[in-house]
């Protein structure tokens, strides 16, 4: 008696088995859709707001809306800290700009996108000031920006380079909007802080930081060569004369100073199409700008010692990937996705599926349909056994038995059109 309703599971399950394994198909395929879906959300740590980060972020958030893609900027003015921030895996940061050189033990947790420009030191006095060179600001009042900053950073470098110390009451802290306030008003003496150069500063914000005020005078640091050797993202530049006003030239000499490179980091699993667009925004942002630096120079990603995103390099190489100029940013991602991380499978199937064919041995496919009499022979057979032990047709059963009808009905035409032209055949054969 055991064997009976064991014969009948085990004719379920070879029943129910094609359809188990398109099932998984299904799930297959709506994991790998899902899967494949654009990242519309990206969380970037900037700097002080109203710094150069702050600026740099906006506008990139302006770029990648315009794909649907939505920023939120977290503003933090010790910036310094924002590559362990990206590299903490618990952080909702997703990525910054950095101002610095990747400190040891990230590089397993995040990789640039990018260096995207030299940000050059601007070192400022009133034009009338008694200040002819950096060594006399010892004991003077300045201003900078807060404490554990890019431009904090790079500014006490150098006055440590030079010996130089700051009473805490004679220093203020602010933006460079502020900082060149303070110096204006007289509420510092010298100012010291890190910008975009004149041509690029003018497309990534509105806001006017007035270095071209005729009452500003820059300092030069005579030894800004020597500086790189000591600090890797310093590097020596120069301030051509007329930068900001050609005529009466402002500076009125050119200005060597030192230069920051920034550069874009990012969590190590950032999505394709992130990485994407916002290489795509670099190379419209700032691939064009030649001040004091080789055309098509930037963005590069040679100035840090971290592991570029290579989909990043494509982009400045070659532009942006033709599935990109030609759909939206959903139908991109998942093309692109689609391509990069299952095209081996769908290869391998194809593969597989014409050896099979080859051989003379049905597809799966084939399979269902041809066994597909054998299956519903199995079906009713399981009606049978359970009609019995009920005495009755369940309601299951009875939209079962409704279904093949309709089978059965839909088959007899099939094959009654096939009999018919079996007899055509025979009859113009034996005629």
């Amino acid at each position: 008696m055991l064997l009976t309703p064991l014969k009948h599971q085990f004719g379920r399950l070879i029943f129910y088995l094609p359809l188990l394994l398109v099932s998984l198909l299904c799930l297959s395929v709506f994991a790998i859709v899902k899967s494949s879906l654009p990242q519309t959300q990206i969380t970037l740590e900037a700097g002080v707001k109203g710094g150069l980060f702050d600026e740099m972020s906006r506008k990139l958030a302006e770029d990648l809306k315009i794909n649907g893609i939505d920023v939120t900027i977290v503003n933090r003015p010790d910036s310094v800290a924002t590559v362990n921030d990206i590299a903490d895996k618990k952080s909702p940061v997703d990525a910054g700009f950095i101002g610095s050189d990747a400190p040891e033990g990230v590089d397993g947790h995040l990789m640039q996108v990018g260096t995207v420009m030299l940000a050059p030191v601007y070192l400022i006095v009133q034009k009338d000031s008694d200040l002819e060179e950096i060594v006399n600001l010892q004991g003077r009042s300045v201003s900078l920006y807060p404490v554990g900053s890019a431009p904090w950073y790079a500014c006490t470098k150098i006055f440590g380079a030079y010996g130089l110390s700051f009473a805490e009451e004679k220093i203020l802290y602010g933006n460079s909007s502020a900082i060149i306030q303070d110096v204006t008003s007289g509420k510092s003496e010298a100012g010291c802080f890190v910008d975009a150069s004149p041509g690029i500063r003018e497309d990534i914000s509105s806001t006017d930081n007035d270095l071209t005020n005729e009452n500003l005078r820059f300092l030069s640091i005579p030894q800004s060569q020597a500086m790189q050797v000591h600090k890797k993202n310093l590097r020596p530049t120069v301030i051509p004369s007329g930068s900001f006003k050609i005529f009466p030239p402002l500076p009125d000499t050119d200005i060597a100073t030192i230069a920051l490179s920034v550069t874009f980091v990012a969590k190590k699993n950032l999505s394709q199409e992130l990485i994407t667009m916002i290489s795509y925004s670099f190379a419209q942002e700032y691939g064009d700008h030649a001040f004091w630096n080789q055309q098509g120079q930037f963005p590069s990603t040679n100035y840090i010692d971290l592991d570029p995103f290579e989909r990043a390099n494509d982009v400045y190489a070659d532009g942006l990937p033709w599935v990109y100029q030609r759909f939206s940013l959903g139908t991109a991602s998942f093309l692109d996705r689609f391509v990069h991380d299952y095209s081996v499978i769908v290869v391998f199937l194809f593969a597989l599926l014409s050896i099979v064919s080859t051989f003379g041995l049905p597809t799966p496919y084939q399979i269902i349909i041809d066994t597909r009499p054998r299956r519903m022979h199995i079906l009713l057979k399981s009606i049978d056994y359970r009609t019995q032990r009920l005495g009755k047709i369940s309601n299951r059963d009875g939209k079962r038995l409704n279904r093949l009808t309709k089978w059965l009905n839909k088959e007899s035409v099939e094959l009654e059109d096939m009999a018919q032209q079996i007899r055509h055949i025979q009859d113009k054969a034996s005629s």
